[in-house]
Parts: C-alpha cells; structure tokens; sequence
C-alpha cells in the first residue's frame, strides 16, 4: 500500500509544480495516462477531487488539494531524508552496471517489459537507463557512453552499424466522433481531404513519421497543428476532427478507453524498424549481449 501511495503523491507533487499533466509527465519521463491514473488513484484514495479541471487551462488545486500539497511535500522530505539515512547504514556489494541508451518513445512504450524481465534475471546488476530524442540516442552510443542503443527508424540507419531486431506498427487515429471513424474502409484520397496533428518535422522523429505518410502517396497532406510532445497530438485528436499518425504502442491507452479510434486504411500497414546499436569498436559484453537475446525474443513473439 504504502509504496503505491508514495509514488502517487510524487506524481501529485510534480502536476502541482510543472502546471499541467502533460508537463509532470515530461518531468517524470512517464506517459500522460499514466500520470491522469495515478491523480485518480489518489483521488479515490482521499475521496475527494484535489483540482479543479478547466478544458484548455492549467490544472489548479481545490482546498482539499492544497493542504495535501502542502503536508505531502513535507512528508515526501522526510521520506527522503529516511532512505538517504538508512543507505549509509546498508552494506555495499560490488555490482556490474550496465548501461542502456533508448530513445524515448521506445523506452517509454516497447522497453518497459524486457528491461523489466532482465533484471528479474539478472537482480545484482545495476541498470542504468539514460534516454532521449533519437540524436541524442546516436551521439550517446557513438562516443562509449552506453553498452547498448535502441533506436527507431524508417529505412536504413547510416551512421552506425546496427542490428534490425523487430519493428514497430504506426497507425491513424481520430476521435469516435470523427466522420470517417465508422468508415470500414478509409481510401488515401480521403485521407487527403483531412487535417492533421503532425509532430514537427525538426527532428529526426517528426521527419520519420512524415517519410511513412508519404510513402502511402500522401506526400501533400493538411497538417494543422505541429506538436513535439508525442502524447499532447493524441490529446489534440481526442478533441478535435484531426487524424494523428502515430506509434501504435503510444495510442493504445486511447483506443482501450475509446477516446481514440484507429482508421482502417485501405492501404500497406506502416511499420518503423527496431534497431540494435553497439558502442563503435568495442565488443558487447555478455551483460548486453544477455539483454539483447531478451529483446529478440520480445520481438520475435509480438510478430507471431
């Protein structure tokens, strides 16, 4: 119980400081649904609403919220302050690291369950997990910092050598609302005629995303909101009549709520390849090497 309430209240702690869900999420590196279940999870636990929600402004407190703001920030120091006391105290044992570098949305929706597999085999291993956008990823391996990349691409990855080890499924969601939600079928001319929620094309995601619509001959599509923070374009298609292309894993949370629907689209599934980097000119460790095999094998089952 009370492990789960402590995270809960971090994660209240971090809407209240950021302004926003969207912002704790990026804070906390954990996705945007996750923060709204945890504020609802305490929520139900105190048994009363701690903000006030307005559509299109920043979350603020009620009453109830503010005092627990103000006793959960002291009782979030003291616990703090407890676990850095009682580590002097525990004895220190020599421990093999490794270090991952992911990009972030593989980190935040693909890697979770394997990361989590290889330390249940492997708990005296201390992992280090580092994330970023996808150049961050690449400088990150390049220059030894990791012993293993994850990166997700559409087509080849010049740079570095590298392992294709699986791929990923994106897709089209609009709001069950939207005219073409009911549509069996979904041609690309009328793909044409919509807008869209794009992520900017100013890095390499936003420009992978563009380069899967447009091998689908949609190379002039309407793109009206340009958005960087991947979960705020789902967001945006829960409320407006817009198509958002997007990674599937990401928008799954949507569709099993029914906030989101995925377009059947007449047309080839849209798929980004999995890629495996090692440091350059360095063998792979048995520790990433073990890792790897798990991600394979992940891979390998989701494609069955």
């Amino acid at each position: 119980m009370f492990p789960s309430t402590f995270r809960r209240l971090e994660v209240f702690i971090a809407v209240v400081e950021a302004g926003s869900f969207v912002a704790a999420a990026e804070r906390l590196d954990i996705s945007h649904p996750s923060v709204s279940n945890h504020i609802k999870a305490l929520e139900n636990h105190v048994g009363c609403k701690l903000f006030l929600r307005r559509r299109g402004s920043v979350s603020s407190l009620t009453e109830q919220g503010r005092r627990l703001h103000e006793r959960a920030t002291k009782l979030m120091k003291e616990v703090q302050l407890l676990s850095q006391d009682l580590a002097l105290n525990r004895p220190r044992a020599k421990q093999q690291r490794l270090t991952i570098m992911a990009q972030r949305v593989l980190a935040q929706y693909v890697l979770r369950q394997p990361i989590c597999d290889f330390v249940k085999v492997e708990p005296d291993v201390e992992l280090v997990l580092d994330v970023g956008i996808f150049e961050q990823a690449l400088s990150s391996i390049a220059q030894g910092k990791a012993d293993v990349c994850c990166v997700m691409t559409f087509g080849a990855l010049p740079e570095l050598e590298s392992e294709v080890i699986g791929r990923e499924r994106f897709g089209f969601f609009v709001s069950p609302d939207h005219p073409l939600a009911k549509k069996k079928k979904v041609s690309i001319t009328e793909l044409r005629s919509e807008p869209f929620v794009a992520t900017r094309r100013d890095g390499h995601y936003g420009h992978m995303v563009h380069g899967l619509i447009t091998s689908l001959g949609l190379p002039d599509y309407q793109v009206v909101h340009q958005i960087q923070e991947g979960t705020l374009i789902n967001d945006l298609a829960t409320h407006e009549p817009i198509v958002a292309c997007g990674f599937v894993p990401a928008a799954e949370w949507f569709v099993q709520t029914g906030k989101l629907v995925e377009l059947a689209v007449d047309a080839p599934k849209l798929f980004a390849d999995i890629h495996l980097i090692w440091p350059p000119r360095r063998r792979p460790g048995s520790l990433a090497t073990r890792l790897a095999e798990i991600l394979r094998r992940r891979f390998a089952e989701t494609s069955l």
